[in-house]
């Protein structure tokens, strides 16, 4: 009498995924074999980014625009200027010092105090699958509209005079000397209001690295119309000419890099008494770039470190930290933040490249 063994039971990969997600993933990264490298679900390593592709342009009737992608998550990001009469702002330089006025340039305080600059962030309908019709904003649309307008201010990303107007005032007579005429002063006569509408097509993880990569390509593609003050009428009068239009000016190009860590128990300390205090409890961590949406909801932590070169180039050795956030768990140590460092240092030079490339082609 032979007898047969009973059928294994096993499940398709969506499957487990979805039964046991956090064992499904860190299947995936625990190794059996030490002659292969660990891998993700999606197949990437965990130091290996998403590809990114770009394209400006697409929005005829915004000033710039931009379409950014990583992976699956889609973005596109219209900017539109919009002017601000000086004289509709009574508290803009309230004093009675008349060279203060008009002659010290626009500042970056001023700029953040005066709200020129208005990044709203929408998830349309059927980007996720948690976001229905229907819904009031996210917050996480609220969020990520905080983060960008913070990285905008503290980064000083846009020239402040780039946003003001002048008007160079005619040249007055001496009242000493009548034969000689005084230059007239550059007075602000108004301000660019800079509108970033960013929409999220498709999310699929990292949320705030892709918004703000299409709002940097944006802006940086945005032609603003030239504006004439007029003496006469005094109103302000815009350029409908193509070739008269000023690129915006920026003075940075600030990337982010999102890191997120997930921890195992190490198998190698199983026997170990975790009842004691004096003992730790030892944990096997990955730090994984660039997360998808089924790595950010299994990670015990999540940091995003912001880069950009000191001196304008595009060496890894001038690069500098800008900002630096953490939330969740104590999981990253010295060692991991300082290859996190150096894996968006060469993440900055990927965007830097691809920003390159679409400036040329535009």
């Amino acid at each position: 009498m032979t007898t047969t063994d009973p059928p294994s039971l096993s499940f398709p990969r969506a499957i487990f995924a979805k039964l046991s997600p956090r064992p499904y993933l860190l299947a995936h990264l625990s190794l059996s074999d030490h002659s292969t490298l660990p891998s993700r679900p999606c197949g990437r390593r965990p130091s290996q980014p998403r590809p990114a592709t770009l394209h400006t342009g697409s929005l005829i009737n915004a000033h710039g625009s931009a379409v950014v992608r990583t992976g699956d998550t889609a973005v596109v990001c219209g900017v539109r200027g919009e002017l601000l009469d000086a004289q509709n702002v009574p508290t803009f330089r309230c004093t009675n010092d008349d060279n203060y006025n008009k002659q010290k340039p626009l500042t970056a305080s001023e700029v953040r105090g005066l709200g020129l600059l208005v990044p709203n962030i929408e998830l349309s309908t059927g980007c996720a699958p948690g976001h229905i019709p229907g819904q009031p904003p996210s917050s996480l649309a609220q969020s990520l509209s905080m983060r960008v307008l913070n990285l905008l201010h503290t980064s000083n990303l846009i020239d402040p005079e780039g946003l003001a107007l002048r008007y160079q005032e005619p040249a007055i007579g001496d009242l000493d000397n009548t034969s000689m005429d005084v230059e007239g002063e550059r007075v602000i006569k108004a301000f660019w209001v800079l509108y970033i509408d960013i929409l999220f097509i498709s999310l699929d993880g990292n949320s705030f690295d892709t918004a703000w990569a299409a709002a940097l390509v944006a802006l940086s593609a945005t032609r603003l119309p030239k504006v004439e003050w007029d003496e006469d009428e005094e109103m302000l009068f815009c350029s409908s000419e193509k070739e008269d239009q000023i690129p915006l000016k920026l003075l940075c190009f600030p990337i982010p890099s999102t890191f997120v860590a997930i921890g195992a128990p190490d198998s190698s300390s199983q026997d170990r008494d975790r009842n004691r205090k004096d003992k730790a409890f030892h944990v096997q961590k990955w730090v994984l770039e660039d997360p998808d949406q089924f790595e950010e909801s299994l990670c015990d932590e999540t940091a995003t470190i912001v880069v950009d070169s000191s001196k304008g180039s595009d060496s890894i050795d001038t690069m500098e930290v800008v900002r630096f956030e953490k939330k969740g768990g104590s999981q990253l140590v010295e060692q991991d933040i300082e290859a996190m460092i150096e894996r968006a240092s060469q993440r900055w030079q990927e965007w830097r490249g691809l920003v390159t490339a679409a400036s040329q082609q535009a």
